[in-house]
């Protein structure tokens, strides 16, 4: 299956604007952050698939581009992220 990665900011400038990827079998945006991107999920602020906010558990499908923006400083929604990333309660430091 053939998916596209599209970066913006602070990944864009170190890995460049779009990253073509060629996966075997059924992957998740988890996966082709994890796996094939090795982008840390606790840096990144919004995702999308397509036009549409993407959970990490969406699947993904032939000819998907996945929009990575990480997180870049200032204050973050936490609500969206939490709904995101449960895994990974926010605290105040």
């Amino acid at each position: 299956m053939n998916a596209q990665a599209r970066l913006f900011t602070t990944l864009r400038e170190s890995r460049g604007k779009v990253i073509e990827v060629e996966m075997d079998g059924a992957s998740t945006v988890a996966d082709l952050l994890a796996d094939w991107l090795a982008i840390d999920r606790k840096g990144i602020a919004i995702l999308f698939v397509g036009e549409r906010d993407a959970p990490l558990e969406k699947t993904l499908v032939e000819g998907n581009t996945l929009s990575i923006f990480p997180s870049v400083g200032g204050r973050l929604n936490q609500k969206r992220l939490q709904r995101h990333w449960p895994l990974f309660p926010l605290t105040k430091a």
